[in-house]
């Protein structure tokens, strides 16, 4: 069963969040989802109801801007009057608090995938005790490139119009990830099931351009949540299982999996990873989707 509900952001928008459930199964435990960059909650609408046939409940927002979300086309994705992460990390904490009653078990969890699952990481640091475990799939680290990114982005939003994407930060980002795959389309790199990136083409709700502003909101998140003194603000109960394709260029074919692993390990009791062979950026989107919705089944079970 899924369900629509409306909760308001501010004065202008009110973001759009359903929730799966499934009355016939008892109840163990509810997942929050956090959705990605430059797409929409129902994208997920097969694994919620995967989830929610196990027992869980699963809610998911499109968040500020996205999807639903968003009252105008033309700025889908574009977010000039708060910074774009703390937007995001705003709709995720209002969800959370919105359906307050659903998250009682003790059981509580979260998926998050992509520009979601960085997100994820600055607030998993900002509110430590909302999640007993933490799936972040299609993740990335605030290296070395995120100094750079953020640096770039600074000059060229003072140069340019601010809610627009330069071809120069677009080639340093999504435009680099199209150019190590082989198909023509400029989502080549979000999966190897081309159905799917067809259907993320054809999808009004998908694909809107990212603007350097954004790069920028991103890359300072990044920087500011893989540093130590911040990884120790995380709960050090949590349990964290990182996913991604080996053929991910957003977490760098499986590197930055492995360099948050690391940081993580050196905090928290239990990190789990898994990198998924000829398996791009959507992994849940893959053709053999279902072993992926089997880990993560078999990882909330264990928590």
């Amino acid at each position: 069963m899924r369900e629509r509900f409306e909760i308001k952001f501010d004065a202008k928008i009110s973001l759009v969040v359903y929730k799966w459930s499934n009355p016939n199964v008892e109840k163990r435990g509810t997942i929050q989802i956090s959705h990605g960059l430059s797409e929409h909650i129902t994208r997920y609408d097969d694994f919620a109801n995967f989830l929610a046939g196990a027992g869980f409940i699963v809610i998911g927002d499109d968040h500020y801007q996205h999807g639903e979300s968003c009252n105008d086309s033309k700025t889908l994705g574009q977010i000039e009057e708060y910074d774009f992460i703390d937007a995001i990390i705003k709709s995720m904490k209002l969800v959370r608090d919105t359906f307050a009653d659903d998250f009682n078990l003790n059981k509580n969890y979260l998926f998050a995938h992509s520009m979601g699952s960085i997100a994820s990481q600055a607030y998993l640091e900002t509110y430590p005790n909302d999640f007993t475990a933490a799936i972040l799939s299609g993740t990335d680290v605030g290296d070395f490139k995120y100094l750079l990114l953020k640096a770039l982005t600074s000059l060229t939003i003072k140069k340019n119009n601010k809610s627009k994407a330069s071809k120069l930060i677009y080639n340093l980002t999504f435009g680099s990830f199209q150019k190590k795959f082989p198909e023509a389309s400029k989502f080549n790199w979000l999966s190897n099931n081309l159905d799917n990136v067809t259907q993320y083409e054809n999808d009004p709700l998908c694909g809107a351009p990212v603007s350097d502003l954004t790069y920028n909101s991103i890359a300072k998140s990044l920087r500011r949540s893989f540093k130590k003194k911040n990884i120790k603000k995380l709960n050090p109960n949590l349990k964290v299982f990182l996913i991604s394709g080996k053929e991910d260029p957003v977490s760098a074919m499986g590197k930055s999996v492995k360099k948050l692993q690391q940081k993580y390990q050196k905090h928290l009791t239990s990190v789990q990873t898994k990198l998924y062979e000829q398996m791009r950026h959507e992994t849940l989107n893959e053709k053999n989707h279902l072993i992926v919705y089997q880990d993560i089944l078999d990882f909330l079970n264990e928590c």
